[in-house]
């Protein structure tokens, strides 16, 4: 913390990034954890402070390397009907108005929840913001400069020529499967010379255990097989599961997205439906009024596929993983970059500490920055404190 001096860009005019300072001691801070032992910087990057703070923050993150983390506001995004423009911040800047006189910046943003569709108003969690201006930078293809990518099996990248932002709407199986998952899309997006800042989800991105929803290995495998997997229907049809009301099904959509639509006013059936029983049930009952297919594959896949596909599944991720279900890829990755470049955590659930105790040997380097604390729920608040209970 002591690299950042009290001399930071002015919020009247646009942020000089030649500047070596920024000035963090302006943001306010709090204590929370057991007997305030942890140190958080809130910023307003939803409140009238935004484009001050966002310059801020841009500022920090530019300035920064190893890993540090920023928790987002869960209740700002939930209360918007998780729309883009309420979702996480991630700051960007147009090529045009880079100074020459520092050095380049490309940002990254991996999210397992990233919409591709990319405007303000659709849903997603990619809050992309102007770094001048503050305000959204739309990230459709042909938007902006940006264009689409693939990567691995399942993953989708968006990559502007206009913006130095690379948006990567991350998959865990990949992230398992492939060791370099991480380092080689930077690479790939990426020019020699630039300073790299890497905004990272957690969980179901880089860890397959995501403790926030109660899922363990196996339902963390099962709700990301149910995402990929398209159902087609036959003809409009209406489909219950267990206690909760029926939903029409008029076009094609995701398993989960069906799920999800079951349960939207049942979220313990949310968090109880995926155990291998339940989703071959599921499927089973499915099958009799739609096609399902993996992806974007022409052929329909049955039940005995989806048994097997999933125990295969299940074996590569169990070794792909350490202790904490976290992806060997995220490991690799931060040991090639932390010491140049900076791999900031952002998410709004409470499982970042358990990744920086498991990738930096000293918790005590690690800022800890937050985004519109006092707007928190009081269950975010608790939980945010709660895992710092627990000794390093």
């Amino acid at each position: 913390m002591e690299n950042f001096a009290a001399s930071g860009a002015s919020s009247s005019q646009s942020p000089d990034w030649s500047k070596e300072s920024v000035d963090l001691q302006s943001v306010p801070t709090l204590r929370v954890g057991p007997g305030g032992s942890v140190l958080l910087y809130n910023f307003d990057l939803h409140g009238e402070a935004r484009r001050a703070q966002l310059q801020t923050y841009f500022g920090i993150c530019r300035q920064a390397t190893g890993v540090h983390v920023t928790t987002s506001c869960f209740k700002v995004w939930r209360q918007n009907k998780k729309t883009n423009a309420f979702g996480k911040v991630i700051p960007t800047t147009p090529f045009a108005q880079m100074p020459s006189g520092a050095p380049p910046v490309r940002v990254f943003f991996f999210d397992d929840n990233l919409d591709l569709h990319g405007a303000e108003s659709d849903p997603g969690i990619c809050n992309l913001r102007d770094t001048h201006t503050a305000k959204f930078v739309s990230f459709a293809d042909g938007r902006n400069g940006f264009t689409r990518g693939r990567a691995g099996r399942h993953t989708s990248i968006l990559h502007s020529t206009e913006y130095n932002s690379v948006l990567v709407k991350a998959n865990i199986l990949d992230a398992i499967e492939d060791k370099d998952y991480f380092h080689a899309i930077i690479e790939a997006y990426s020019k020699p010379g630039e300073k790299l800042i890497v905004y990272m989800d957690v969980n179901s991105t880089i860890v397959c255990n995501d403790s926030v929803q109660s899922k363990d290995l196996s339902a963390s495998l099962l709700s990301t097989m149910f995402e990929l997997m398209v159902l087609v229907p036959r003809s409009p049809f209406d489909f219950g599961w267990g206690s909760c009301p029926p939903v029409s099904v008029q076009k094609r959509c995701s398993l989960k997205s069906l799920v999800k639509d079951l349960t939207i006013n049942d979220h313990r059936a949310y968090n109880a439906f995926f155990s291998e029983a339940n989703c071959q049930t599921f499927l089973n009952d499915l099958i009799n009024f739609a096609d399902v297919r993996w992806g974007d594959a022409d052929e329909n896949m049955t039940p005995t596929d989806f048994v097997t596909m999933y125990s295969k599944y299940l074996q590569t991720v169990s070794q792909g993983i350490d202790a904490s279900g976290t992806a060997q890829s995220w490991f690799r990755c931060a040991r090639a970059m932390q010491a140049e470049h900076l791999l900031m955590l952002n998410s709004f659930g409470v499982d970042t500490r358990k990744v920086v105790l498991a990738t930096e040997p000293d918790e005590t380097k690690v800022l800890q920055l937050c985004v519109n604390y006092e707007l928190w729920d009081k269950r975010d608040v608790d939980k945010f404190g709660e895992q710092f209970a627990e000794p390093a």
